[in-house]
């Protein structure tokens, strides 16, 4: 049965509230700068066992800011930096990366690029340089999270190859193949339209789409998002302890 996180780009009210509803969360803090060894830990040692943090890269990787609208990103101000660039500033700006997920210790780092970063074959020899040369180096899934003119029925596929995990709203490529194993990210923004939410039958659907693979993270983005990620995370609960009930069920029968 696949794993699965849900949560939220932020942490929404209070923590403790907040940790007890939903299993994941995005750090963009990180990747603006300035949170303190210390915020990283309280984060780690408030949280459930077992809680999935998404942390973005520090400045100077792939983009500069982490911000919660994918049209605030803009490029790289660091000379030498971000667009994963081969240079010194883009691997000082990893090993940064590094030493704060060490504080951290989230489940995956999160590199997103902006639009001005389109899919050309130079800006696609990077990214294979960064999986082959930079991602190993942090011990943990790097997700990719491109903006722009990629297209996802050609770079996500290509980005698990890769050994990176890719990220796209699955509401917005409904029929993307999901290939089974490894680990995918899902971030999911506000329907469009008079739409308020989405419904317990569009979760199951999200749910059972994903059922292939090992690991899912699935980030909810936008004005509604914690009411999403708890009902989501509700009918994820409900689904686990059915199909548990069902295992028990069907030992005793073989017994």
């Amino acid at each position: 049965m696949v794993h699965v996180f849900i949560g939220c780009d932020h942490i929404v009210g209070r923590k403790v509230a907040f940790f007890e509803h939903v299993s994941a969360v995005e750090i963009q803090e990180t990747a603006r700068g300035g949170v303190t060894d210390r915020a990283l830990s309280r984060w780690r040692t408030d949280s459930p066992k077992g809680f999935c943090f998404v942390m973005h890269a520090v400045r100077g990787v792939g983009t500069v800011l982490g911000t919660r609208s994918p049209e605030w990103i803009g490029d790289a101000d660091i000379e030498g930096g971000g667009l994963l660039r081969d240079t010194p500033a883009v691997r000082a700006s990893w090993d940064e990366t590094l030493r704060v997920a060490a504080k951290l210790r989230p489940k995956v780092i999160l590199v997103r690029t902006p639009a001005a970063f389109t899919p050309t074959p130079a800006h696609r020899a990077r990214v294979e340089w960064f999986a082959r040369e930079l991602a190993p180096m942090a011990g943990i899934s790097v997700a990719f999270e491109p903006h722009g003119l990629w297209q996802p029925e050609t770079w996500v596929p290509w980005a698990r190859e890769l050994g990176l995990v890719p990220v796209f709203d699955p509401f917005v490529e409904p029929d993307l193949p999901i290939a089974p194993g490894g680990t995918m990210m899902l971030t999911i923004y506000d329907p469009f339209g008079p739409k308020t939410g989405f419904s317990d039958y569009e979760v199951e659907e999200l749910l059972e789409r994903i059922e292939p693979l090992q690991r899912a993270i699935i980030i909810f983005r936008g004005q509604r998002q914690y009411r999403d990620a708890r009902i989501a995370h509700e009918v994820w609960q409900a689904l686990a302890e059915m199909d548990e009930d069902q295992d028990f069920a069907a030992m005793d029968e073989e017994e």
